[in-house]
């Protein structure tokens, strides 16, 4: 039977033999590598502290002064002296949530009252007028006001919110006690557009293909640039630009450790939509 030479050779060789190694293979939570040593009592009870130091955890039996120890490492043991080494066991889960907004949120009714004298004047003119049964208002027509026409038959039918989807990103990554190189949680809020979620968190070519993309930007609220210059029926005096912009926040990050394999399962979720810039800093 060869001698070990995982650990500190010089010191262990002569007291513990490595007797079997095997590897248990898990898709979901990652592979384990579980190694069997017998020796001597000093020897076993040092190569026990030496491999705890490593991240291994130890079950150790004695039987007539031989000793038995069984290592499970939840990362590689070749590599377990170099933390830094370790790839992290990632699996992806792409995920639409609904959420429900207001009848007024949709971009459409957003970028048609853009330019309207009064739009709070105007957006109570047509519930008051659902709410009271009557027509939709005058001077308000459905051909100047399609969306906010909408709204309104969708108020008369007694609705106020509608839903809409939205795609969550989920990584579930899984590594060892020992990995150095962990997701920070930061106070301040960050979202990411699609170019750089992919660049900062490293998200492979097979997930990055099912990713959304941008909506087009008659679907996506915007503003006006400078609206103390807005002269009613004069749109040249000002612009519009958009609200928000479509990317990734960090919805959630949770963190799971596995006493049985000392293995921590790390989930981090984002959310796409078009997040308004002026609340979060964009990356």
């Amino acid at each position: 039977m060869s001698k070990t030479h995982l650990f500190s050779p010089e010191t262990l060789a002569a007291q513990c033999d490595l007797v079997e190694q095997r590897i248990n293979t898990d898709p979901i939570n990652g592979s384990s590598w579980v190694l069997t040593y017998e020796g001597s009592e000093w020897g076993v009870q040092l190569m026990a502290a030496t491999v705890l130091a490593y991240g291994a955890k130890t079950e150790t039996t004695s039987n007539g002064g031989k000793c038995k120890m069984v290592a499970t490492f939840s990362t590689d043991p070749a590599t377990a002296s170099n933390p830094a080494a370790e790839t992290p066991k990632d699996r992806y889960r792409l995920d639409w949530e609904l959420v429900q907004v207001s009848l007024w949120g949709s971009p459409k009714v957003i970028n048609e009252l853009l330019y309207d004298s009064n739009p709070a004047e105007t957006k109570k003119l047509i519930v008051d007028a659902a709410a009271a049964g009557q027509r939709f208002p005058s001077p308000l027509t459905p051909g100047v006001y399609p969306a906010c026409y909408e709204v309104f038959c969708k108020l008369v039918a007694g609705g106020e919110y509608k839903e809409i989807k939205r795609p969550v990103l989920s990584r579930i990554r899984t590594y060892s006690a020992n990995y150095p190189t962990r997701l920070q949680v930061v106070q301040r809020e960050f979202v990411w557009t699609t170019d750089s979620l992919i660049s900062a968190f490293a998200i492979p070519v097979d997930i990055q293909v099912v990713l959304p993309f941008d909506p087009p930007l008659d679907e996506t609220p915007r503003r006006l640039i400078n609206p103390n210059s807005t002269v009613t029926g004069n749109t040249s005096l000002t612009g519009t630009e958009p609200m928000g912009i479509w990317s990734w926040k960090l919805r959630g990050l949770s963190l799971d450790y596995q006493s049985a394999t000392r293995r921590w399962e790390e989930v981090a979720t984002w959310a796409f939509s078009a997040w308004d810039k002026d609340l979060y800093i964009v990356v």
